[in-house]
């Protein structure tokens, strides 16, 4: 009798956690998931509510360094990227002119603007010990339909232009500082901010003038300049003519409209960041493991290298 009463209650006791089980799921779940949609879906218009993907940086990282020391190993150019795109199973890199020979495991697009391999493959690839500076302007630029992206400024060779929604584009620009100041591709990167200083982190110094600016990109430095509004006109002759110059690798971000801007990039209220030829993303997307949006935005684009 007595082990009749055990297993019943027993059966008792199994049947109460089910059943709080079931209420804990269609009352907190919902709660859960709602949450995780508003960091998905909704902008952020703060610089502390920018999120990042340690994940995504790791899984960069470590195909930068596969990559740069398997093209050294086979004696391969190690290429300039516009664009990395990594999912949940592989890792793509558009580089800035066509190569049609890539390094193993790496597999070339027919048209040599894409290098990929899959995320197994990179497993047991060895790496370089660092990217020897040649990555410092790849930032995090959110998720669109085909993973998460990422995009090397310094491939711009002119005038970076961040327009739309006031609160949203500081965002994405704080995102950009987060970004050169914690990426493991970016150590020693400087970072200069003109007449931003609510932006400032322990990692930026504040520029004087312009003329800094213009300097330092005309000398070469590795670096990067957040300017919170665009150049004078007789500051933008002398700007674009330094940008241009051969081997500068320092991307001028300029927050607002900007006339002579090479690339420009949108950031809408609603979490979408456009531009005219790379992909549009998410930028508020917690990480890379996590769904990918629900439904493409309307003016969404295809994948494609920069023209």
């Amino acid at each position: 009798m007595s082990d009749v009463l055990a297993a019943l209650g027993l059966d008792l006791v199994l049947a109460a956690a089910i059943v709080l089980f079931v209420f804990t799921a269609a009352i907190g779940l919902p709660l859960l998931l709602g949450n995780l949609r508003w960091h998905r879906y909704t902008a952020t218009s703060t610089a502390h509510q920018v999120l990042g993907d340690t994940y995504a940086s790791w899984t960069v990282d470590h195909s930068l360094k596969a990559m740069i020391l398997a093209c050294e190993r086979e004696g391969i150019a190690v290429p300039d990227l516009v664009m990395v795109v990594a999912d949940t199973s592989a890792v793509h890199l558009y580089v800035a002119s066509p190569a049609l020979i890539a390094p193993e495991p790496w597999v070339a697009s027919p048209d040599g603007i894409v290098w990929s391999t899959s995320l197994v493959e990179l497993q047991d690839a060895p790496v370089r010990a660092s990217t020897i500076n040649t990555f410092t302007g790849l930032v995090t630029l959110g998720v669109s339909v085909g993973g998460r992206v990422f995009v090397d400024l310094s491939q711009a060779k002119g005038l970076i232009a961040i327009t739309g929604d006031k609160g949203y584009r500081r965002a994405l620009a704080a995102r950009w500082i987060d970004d050169f100041s914690t990426s493991p591709w970016s150590t020693g990167t400087t970072i200069d901010l003109l007449d931003l200083d609510d932006l400032a982190t322990a990692r930026t110094t504040t520029a004087a003038s312009s003329h800094q600016v213009i300097a330092k990109a005309a000398a070469g430095a590795v670096g990067v300049a957040f300017l919170a509004q665009a150049p004078t006109k007789a500051d933008s002759a002398a700007l674009l003519r330094a940008l241009g110059t051969p081997g500068c690798r320092l991307p001028v971000i300029a927050l607002g409209r900007a006339r002579h801007a090479r690339w420009k990039f949108t950031a809408h209220a609603d979490g979408w960041v456009t531009s005219d030829f790379l992909p549009t993303v998410q930028a508020g997307v917690v990480s890379l493991a996590s769904a990918l949006p629900d439904a493409a935005h309307p003016d969404s684009l295809p994948l494609k290298a920069a023209a």
